[in-house]
């Protein structure tokens, strides 16, 4: 008897053990499971070439500089909501913004881009707006957006990485002389006390409205029309900022990933050259409150600079794609599917010919799954692409 009351112990205490080791592995799987949880990207660019304002001249390239833009985010995983023109109003802008305070947690990342006009005011409080499409010289506190207001709602954002990026054609002050000026600085007639005059983005009260904030990085750039390139239909800060995130011109230490101290060291460098070349001088205003975000991974993994490179990731990727399928990690439709966009991927480089924008995006998704990652296994890697293969084939 007292064997088997002996043996009932030990039965009972193995499966009382058995329990708590499923317990605990059960725990460490959803802790892994929320450590690898993927990051979303989010970007809001808004564009406007004209505003209702009749005193302000039309910019030729603030919408093109947002349509290139959102198709270089978009291609790099981000989920992006544009407003041009007359979808630029105040209201709907302030609702976009309210929406992601509402929704974005913080392993998410924010991209905020502004190209249009910028109007300081200096008869009233020194303030620095937006000029949305909706806003008026005359009123822009009913239509018009404080710059300190925005920065609050940037603030309002969750997200743990917040980058706002303004290519302002900041046209300059409102004073007191009795006349009108266009951005320029060219005499136009008007009634009314306002006068606009040209001037630089104001950095000193830029300064100060940034001094309470945290958790974001500012770029800003200030430029006169003029400072709009024809031959490449963009703004000089956009067309550099594109060419960062499209090649690897930025990737100083040259390992295939753009960093947010890459970026602002490539524009403040390159910006002023591409400027000079033109006979102006611009420069860019930058500002980070919080630590760790120059670290952050804008976009990885970068293009490829040439056409050798291109193939030895082709062989590399394939060669994996077929590791996986011989270990019975993945089927053949998933193998089939991943090298015939591998193999597209690779014709596209050498032809010089751009992958579609969706193909674009599955590529660089299936790429992450078959990058080197010392923290997960091949086999973990794997049924991750086969989950995403078949949500692409199956949505």
């Amino acid at each position: 008897m007292k064997s088997l009351a002996f043996k009932s112990c030990v039965v009972s205490t193995f499966s009382r053990l058995v329990r708590w080791q499923t317990l605990i592995v059960c725990i460490i799987v959803f802790l892994a499971s929320v450590n690898i949880q993927a990051q979303k990207k989010y970007a809001l660019l808004i564009g406007l070439n004209k505003t209702v304002e009749t005193k302000l001249r039309e910019l030729h390239y603030a919408c093109a500089d947002v349509d290139s833009l959102q198709e270089a985010l978009e291609n790099i995983g981000y989920e992006v909501v544009s407003m041009k023109n007359s979808k630029a109003n105040r209201e709907d802008i302030i609702i976009q913004l309210n929406t992601y305070a509402e929704t974005l947690k913080d392993k998410d990342s924010f991209i905020l881009y502004f190209s249009g006009h910028g109007i300081r005011n200096s008869i009233i409080n020194q303030d620095s707006y937006w000029m949305t499409y909706d806003a008026k010289i005359d009123n822009l506190d009913v239509n018009g957006i404080k710059l300190k207001y925005l920065l609050d709602y940037v603030e309002d954002i969750k997200a743990g990485f917040k980058l706002v990026l303004l290519d302002h054609c900041y046209s300059g002050e409102i004073i007191n002389n009795g006349s009108t000026l266009l951005a320029d600085g060219t005499p136009r007639g008007g009634s009314g006390n306002d006068t606009l005059i040209r001037g630089s983005l104001p950095t000193d009260v830029l300064r100060k409205d940034l001094d309470s904030r945290a958790g974001m990085i500012i770029l800003a750039a200030s430029r006169a029309e003029a400072l709009e390139l024809s031959e490449v239909g963009h703004g000089i800060f956009t067309y550099a900022l594109l060419k960062a995130l499209q090649s690897r011109v930025a990737d100083t230490d040259h390992n295939g990933i753009l960093t947010m101290a890459e970026l602002q060291l490539y524009l403040n460098t390159e910006i002023p050259k591409i400027a000079l070349t033109h006979a102006f001088e611009q420069q860019v205003a930058d500002y980070t409150i919080g630590s760790g975000l120059l670290t952050a991974e804008l976009v990885n993994p970068l293009p490829l600079s040439s056409i050798e490179e291109a193939e030895k990731r082709k062989t590399e990727y394939i060669s994996k794609i077929n590791k996986w399928y011989l270990k019975t990690y993945i089927e053949k439709v998933e193998k089939d599917y991943c090298s015939d966009l591998i193999n597209k991927w690779y014709e596209s480089i050498k032809n010089n010919t751009p992958l579609s924008t969706d193909d674009s995006v599955r590529f660089n998704k299936i790429a992450e799954h078959l990058a080197e990652n010392p923290n997960r296994s091949d086999e973990n890697l794997a049924t991750d692409l086969k989950e995403l293969v078949e949500s692409i084939l199956n949505p």
